[in-house]
């Protein structure tokens, strides 16, 4: 059986995440009740008796009052209190003068001369003489000073066993500390005044230096007129820039007319529309007599031929006015380039002029920014000497050394009440801090508690049903719990709020889910687990028997538990032979020969295949032998020998028209020659395939194991050895026979196995209730138990009853206890209230979980009755 996904999810969750609810902690509150109590007890009474035993103290106050002081030097090295901050600041110097050693240095020294007490104080390095005496580091503790109101106004209070000394002493500290002030601020402004005439001299020399260095660089440099000069230069600028574009832009144009010139050939008509060209009268006086010439010798071209003689000269008048015309050409070139370079010399010297009127003009500047730098510094210079010398002429010496803005407000008055303790408000505080705490330490307690101690853990923290609760018990003992009179009562544990806790749950809710008791239902087996020992799993398990019992369910109790067997006593035998016994007995049993009597044909099968075992089991009953052969405990086929019919496999064949009669003969003729298997012989002649032969010759295993179950009687041998599967020869399909075998086993029998289980069950002293012990064969601790063995015992029991329980080991402490849980269908994990944490009780079930096995629920033992109240 399968446990539910939502179980496996609940623990990838942390149980402390889960939402909660008010119940859920006034629940926390009421079970830590008792840390809650102690703990107002124990801070309420201290916090009163410390309250009556300490001394009174008296608490006196007196008041002084501080007013804006007003400097005549404010502003010289002194900044400026009207502002708040600056006020904030000097109020917080005063309260540090105040509450100062000095101050209270000088108060000791007042007070032990006022008492009489000089001579009692200890010079350095002696030992106090034990008289008294008053010291500062006592002022000091008992001294309070607090501002009244925002500025200006400050308490200084004293705290005293006396009230007549509290009052005197908190007058004496503010007497003190205005005198130290007034001395204090007639020091600080002798030394201010001195600053100030030091200030003085010094701005002047600075101030006459600063003078000097600013005439004597003016006279270098030239500047009388600085700004005059300034702008004459900055006039000469601007002519020169607009010289040098009236350069540039002539350079520009007579460069491009000589490099058009230079585009042109001599050929070329049009060179006499460039300007420079068209204007020269020479060159257009020779075009013109060229274009006459032409036409003229075009008109005479008509009427003569090209050698005629006035042909002739006018050929050589033409070729001479070329050359003047190219000669007149070139000389314009020359005058072109000429006045580009003419163009190009006069924009460098206007170039060259213009930058050094740039430099000439920020040589002006650099020398006039320096000048600039010396008369700013000789301005500040005066203008600091100047504020000097007005605040000198305002100070009244006489003024500031009588000055004074701190004095005595108001003086202490003798208190008539002791100021500590105040002992209704420290019992009040006690009290609620004690509420506080309380709460906090039984949340704390709670958090840190981890152990599962109600019904209400078991749903929160392991997510499991509840079957039911056992009570708490003080003197908790099998004896006492198993004895017939506590069986024989129906007693239901009750909470204040009349919900039932029952251990009974089981009888409503079990049945009806395990299905025990419906007709063609098998046996129930069930696993008692815990994670350790001491959780009561036995109890519950005996106890659950003997109530289903009494119910009408006939209950099987088994005792797993071989190292620590208990399940006995609870039903008050001692531990007779048992279940390891059975085992051990079964697990040696010699099977090479023997009697069906004994040992049926399904014990033989079992133990073949629990064991594992290769070889060859021949069963002969009335003249028929049936021989199985077995590879690692599995059927691989079965043959017959002795029957009376034909062989069935071939009269299967040959009805089925895949085989005929002369193939049949002569393939049994092979058979009972050779002993080589019939279905071989078919398949190796070629008479059938593979797929037709496999399915009738599984057909014929399945009669001869129906034939081989029934039999009661006869002889049996097993010869352990390999056995050919003909693998190679495609005869072996490896078909499974487990079903069919345990059907026939379940209806055949076992006679070995029922004869040992019979000697192990016992009856006990309750209705309808077995149980077996775990017996006395010796089993070595970490041993495994067979399972397979033990699942076949399970199987046998199931006949037998409804409910079969089995006490495992603990879980955590048994190798093998959570892999008894893969022979039942179900497990109840029982847990002792507040024994374990739940991480404990967690990785246990995680244990049971991987087996895949389902947990159908819980018993919670040992509840106490205020668990059981809050949960």
């Amino acid at each position: 059986m399968k446990h539910s996904e939502s179980n496996q999810t609940f623990f990838n969750q942390d149980p402390l995440i889960q939402q909660v609810h008010l119940s859920d902690y006034l629940a926390i509150l009421s079970r830590r009740r008792k840390i809650i109590i102690f703990t107002f007890l124990t801070i309420v009474g201290l916090v009163t008796l410390y309250s009556f035993l300490i001394t009174p103290t008296y608490q006196a106050t007196s008041q002084i009052f501080i007013e804006v002081p007003s400097s005549p030097i404010k502003g010289i090295g002194e900044i400026d209190i009207s502002r708040k901050q600056a006020r904030e600041d000097y109020l917080q110097s005063v309260y540090q003068l105040l509450v100062s050693r000095e101050v209270a240095r000088q108060v000791a020294i007042r007070t032990n001369e006022h008492f009489g007490w000089t001579d009692n104080v200890p010079k350095p390095g002696e030992e106090p003489s034990g008289k008294p005496y008053y010291t500062a580091e006592q002022h000091l503790a008992n001294l309070r000073v607090t501002p009244v109101t925002g500025f200006g106004l400050i308490g200084i209070s004293v705290f005293n066993p006396s009230p007549e000394t509290a009052a005197w002493l908190a007058d004496l500290h503010a007497e003190v500390f205005i005198e130290l002030y007034r001395k204090k601020n007639r020091v600080n402004i002798e030394k201010k005044f001195a600053w100030l005439l030091k200030q003085i001299n010094d701005q002047k020399k600075k101030l006459e230096q600063s003078y000097q260095k600013l005439y004597a660089y003016q006279k270098e440099h030239g500047l009388a007129f600085k700004d005059q000069n300034t702008d004459i230069m900055q006039q000469k600028l601007v002519a020169l820039n607009s010289a040098l574009i009236e350069a540039t832009a002539e350079k520009e144009a007579k460069e491009a007319v000589y490099k058009e010139l230079l585009k042109y050939s001599r050929n070329d008509k049009t060179i006499f529309s460039i300007p420079l060209i068209a204007k020269d009268p020479i060159l257009m006086d020779l075009r013109n007599k060229q274009l006459l010439l032409q036409r003229e010798k075009a008109e005479m071209a008509t009427a003569y031929g090209p050698r005629h003689s006035k042909m002739l000269e006018l050929n050589k008048k033409e070729k001479y006015l070329a050359q003047q015309l190219e000669k007149e050409i070139q000389r314009v070139i020359r005058v072109g380039k000429e006045e580009a370079e003419r163009a190009a010399a006069k924009e460098k010297l206007a170039l060259k002029a213009l930058q050094e009127q740039k430099q000439e003009i920020i040589n002006l500047k650099e020398k006039a920014i320096k000048y600039d730098m010396l008369q700013r510094e000789a301005e500040s210079n005066q203008a600091i000497y100047d504020m000097l010398l007005a605040q000198s002429k305002q100070v009244n010496l006489s003024t500031m050394l009588e000055g004074n803005n701190i004095y005595l407000a108001e003086k202490a008055i003798v208190p008539l009440a002791p100021a500590k303790p105040r002992i209704a408000l420290n019992i009040l505080l006690a009290i609620i801090l004690s509420g506080f705490l309380g709460t906090g330490l039984a949340f704390f307690v709670e958090y840190m508690d981890k152990k599962v101690r109600t019904p209400g853990d078991v749903s929160r923290y392991l997510n499991l049903p509840l079957l039911g609760v056992l009570p708490y018990e003080q003197n908790f003992s099998r004896e006492k719990i198993f004895d017939s009179v506590e069986f024989s009562k129906d007693r239901e544990p009750k909470n204040n709020s009349g919900y039932s806790y029952s251990y009974f749950h089981v009888l409503d809710w079990l049945p009806a889910e395990l299905r025990l008791g419906q007709p063609g239902e098998n046996g129930t087996v069930l696993l008692m687990a815990s994670a350790l020992a001491g959780e009561g799993k036995t109890t519950v398990l005996a106890k659950m028997a003997v109530r289903l019992g009494k119910a009408g369910f006939r209950v099987l109790a088994v005792d797993c538990d071989f190292q620590k067997p208990n399940l006995h006593t609870c039903f008050g035998q001692d531990n007779p032979a048992g279940l390891s016994n059975a085992l051990h007995s079964i697990a040696g049993v010699d099977i090479s020969a023997g009697n069906l009597s004994d040992c049926s044909v399904s014990d033989l099968y079992t133990l073949i295949e629990l064991r594992k075992l290769s070889g060859q089991l021949t069963i002969a009953n009335q003249g028929v032998t049936m021989m199985s052969f077995f590879e690692n405990g599995r059927v691989l086929h079965i043959e017959s020998t002795g029957d009376k019919r034909e062989n069935r496999l071939g009269t299967m064949l040959l009805n089925g028209g895949f085989l005929t009669e002369t193939q049949l003969q002569e393939a049994l003729k092979r058979n009972r020659r050779t002993g080589q298997p019939f279905g071989y012989i078919l398949l190796n002649y070629g008479y059938v395939t593979q797929e037709q032969l496999q399915g009738h010759l599984k057909l014929q295993t399945e009669e001869h194991l129906q034939k081989l179950f029934s039999w009661k009687k006869g002889t049996y041998s097993f010869e352990p050895g390999p056995v050919k599967n003909y693998a190679n020869e495609k005869l072996y399909f490896k078909e499974s026979y487990g079903d069919i075998i345990a059907r026939q086993a379940q209806q055949a029998g076992n006679v070995l196995f029922e004869k040992n289980i019979n000697q192990i069950v016992k009856d006990t002293d309750y209705e309808n209730v077995c149980f077996v012990a775990a017996g006395n064969a010796v089993i070595e601790h970490g041993t495994p138990v067979d399972l397979r063995l033990l699942n076949k015992f399970m199987e046998i029991f199931r006949n037998s009853y409804h409910l079969i329980l089995i006490d495992a080991p603990p879980v955590l402490e048994a190798t093998d206890s959570s892999a008894l849980a893969q022979v039942a269908d179900g497990v109840v994990f029982v847990i002792r209230s507040g024994h374990l944490d739940y991480p404990v009780l967690q990785q246990a079930l995680q244990r049971i979980y991987a087996t895949n096995t389902r947990i159908v629920g819980t018993v919670l033992t040992q509840v106490k009755e205020r668990d059981l109240m809050v949960s």
